[in-house]
């Protein structure tokens, strides 16, 4: 959360949704404090459980044209949101969904076995259109316009 309300566009430029999804840790408590101290953070507790429900649950709530996809255990770079948009307002034509590199970090010790290769989603310094199924976008990264998730109904909530 601290990544993401840390950005280089102005808090007035995006807003951010926690959903959460039945969590069982200090979830609620730390969005409280999000929402409070930043105008442009909501919470909503989803209980239905499942990954595509908490996704579909915050691009309903969400305002934006565009509606980026973090998981909770993933960090925004400083210009995040700046890059998604530029993404967007880039090409033409106007993509429907963008995607974006994915490093891993860590809140402890990284164990010795463990390569960084093993969480790094990455597709190359080259802008190319992905052609599913080989490729796909990372769900801890991603980005579409409202209306395609609006024509398709969102995310397959049967999958996840």
């Amino acid at each position: 959360m601290e990544s993401l309300v840390d950005q280089s566009v102005p808090s007035a430029a995006y807003e951010i949704v926690i959903i959460d999804n039945g969590s069982t840790d200090e979830t609620s408590e730390m969005a409280q404090r999000f929402t409070s101290s930043f105008g442009n953070v909501r919470y909503h507790l989803e209980s239905r459980q499942g990954l595509s429900v908490a996704r579909n649950a915050g691009w309903c709530i969400a305002d934006g044209r565009y509606l980026a996809f973090l998981d909770d255990d993933a960090k925004a770079s400083p210009d995040y949101v700046e890059r998604v948009l530029r993404a967007f307002a880039d090409r033409t034509p106007e993509p429907m969904g963008v995607g974006g590199r994915i490093l891993p970090f860590y809140t402890s010790p990284r164990p010795h076995w463990f390569k960084d290769e093993y969480e790094i989603r990455d597709r190359g310094p080259v802008t190319r259109l992905l052609t599913p199924p080989t490729e796909y976008f990372a769900g801890s990264n991603m980005a579409f316009r409202r209306d395609v998730l609006e024509r398709h109904g969102g995310f397959n909530e049967a999958l996840a």
